[in-house]
């Protein structure tokens, strides 16, 4: 963008206070047709309305001295946090927002939480459901700050700061953060995803896709014997053991494999190794996993993490004494929210 010298050493002058006013004037004013003054004067004229109004203010802030762009990241915050409690100004604070995580602008975090646990924790209008969805969205894809980790750990504890169909976007994010924390959050996230499995709205492909996306298939065998289950995989007693019907149910991409000594999630041609060590500590789990109707045998050698088109044994035992109970009923292993 191609900002006159004089409108630069105007606007290098700005404070943070002024920015604030100047944004979110701005972003009243843009959707007026036509606008009753011209929004983000003086460099308004320069704005398309073909492109993303978001996207040019952050090639604006590039064009700012270092000092200004300070004063702008601020004023994004303190905007933020003027955004009023009413739908016509829902809007607004989406892009404010936007643009705060574009610009990584962390003095805006705080705000951004007073809103979720205010006025967004409560609202039940259209336009503010859309502006928590969002909200919970940007953050999610923020999760590099460590404030924001926190918060998101806060609301997957406590459900009633947000709506529920929220939490798998909550869920799949902290794990890639911290995928060590594997049990911790499917404790947290499991009261949601066992309710929704027994109303058979629960899809599984897609949200194993996200944790291996999110947390990749190694970390995931890495941690899987922190998991706390029921023993005998009594469905009506909450534990983690609704995370293993939907890893290894029909659905899933991922298969459970053991050849004799060791056991691994396998993709495809790729297998992870799932730490004996650990196992042997969660005997709850390993009785769960030798038990498991679909567990496949592997003609490889113990500890082999990578495997290239391994082959199955067809022939191999099975607990079926359990198999009832670990999978109770055939759509049961459909897992991940219907929107």
């Amino acid at each position: 963008m191609q900002i006159p010298q004089p409108y630069l050493e105007k606007l290098n002058t700005m404070s943070a206070d002024d920015f604030a006013e100047w944004l979110l004037t701005g972003f009243r004013s843009w959707g007026g047709l036509p606008p009753q003054n011209t929004p983000f004067a003086p460099i308004g004229l320069l704005l398309s309305r073909n492109e993303d109004l978001g996207v040019q203010l952050a090639e604006f802030y590039e064009t700012l001295d270092a000092n200004a762009q300070s004063a702008f990241k601020l004023g994004i915050a303190l905007g933020i946090g003027r955004c009023r409690d009413n739908d016509e100004w829902q809007l607004v604070l989406r892009q404010m927002v936007w643009l705060a995580k574009s610009l990584k602008a962390s003095a805006a975090l705080q705000p951004i939480f007073l809103l979720l646990k205010g006025f967004l924790k409560s609202a039940d209008s259209p336009e503010a459901l859309r502006s928590r969805a969002f909200v919970i969205n940007t953050l999610a894809g923020w999760v590099g700050e460590p404030e924001v980790v926190i918060t998101l750990q806060e609301l997957l504890k406590a459900q009633n700061f947000f709506h529920k169909t929220d939490v798998p976007v909550i869920f799949l994010n902290l794990l890639k953060a911290h995928p060590e924390c594997l049990a911790e959050y499917v404790r947290h996230a499991g009261m949601y995803f066992v309710a929704l499995e027994k109303e058979q709205k629960l899809f599984a492909k897609p949200l194993v896709f996200g944790l291996i996306d999110k947390m990749g298939r190694d970390n995931l065998a890495r941690y899987l014997p922190d998991l706390r289950v029921d023993q005998y995989g009594d469905a009506d007693i909450l534990d983690d053991s609704w995370l293993l019907r939907m890893l290894f149910c029909s659905e899933s991409p991922l298969e459970l494999c053991t050849n004799g000594s060791d056991y691994y999630i396998r993709q495809g041609s790729f297998c992870s190794v799932i730490p004996n060590e650990s196992l042997e500590n969660n005997y709850s789990l390993l009785y769960q996993l030798s038990s498991c109707s679909l567990l496949s045998w592997l003609n490889i050698e113990p500890l082999s993490s990578t495997v290239t088109s391994p082959s199955e044994k067809p022939n191999y035992s099975v607990l079926d004494a359990i198999i009832d109970k670990l999978y109770p009923q055939e759509t049961a292993r459909n897992l991940l929210c219907q929107s």
